[in-house]
């Protein structure tokens, strides 16, 4: 029952998340364990899940507080708050495409 459970998670799983930075994510860190940890298929996809699921409770929370800041904020800050915000975005979006055309990565 255990198996047939993390098989059909991981199912939906992949179909929510195919190709998602988020599964790329775990993707990743699950290969690395396998290779330090010499985790067997059903742990792999265990802690494949794991990322996930935690991936998605994290940028819920992130997006809950960036919510629950703009409420303190009068309009005035709000406005520089979110500039602030699309700033950074951009910037992280020009560092990953910079990381991607040195590392070859499409």
């Amino acid at each position: 029952m255990k198996k047939l459970m993390i098989v059909t998670l991981t199912l939906f799983s992949a179909a929510a998340f195919a190709g998602s930075p988020m599964e790329k994510g775990a993707d990743r860190h699950v290969q690395r364990m396998t290779q330090e940890l010499n985790l067997n298929e059903e742990q792999q996809q265990e802690v494949r899940e794991i990322y996930r699921e935690k991936g998605e409770e994290m940028r819920e929370l992130h997006k809950e507080t960036q919510e629950e800041v703009r409420d303190v904020l009068n309009d005035e800050q709000r406005a520089q708050y979110d500039q602030h915000q699309k700033d950074r975005m951009e910037k992280w979006e020009e560092k990953k495409e910079k990381w991607k055309e040195r590392h070859g990565k499409n």
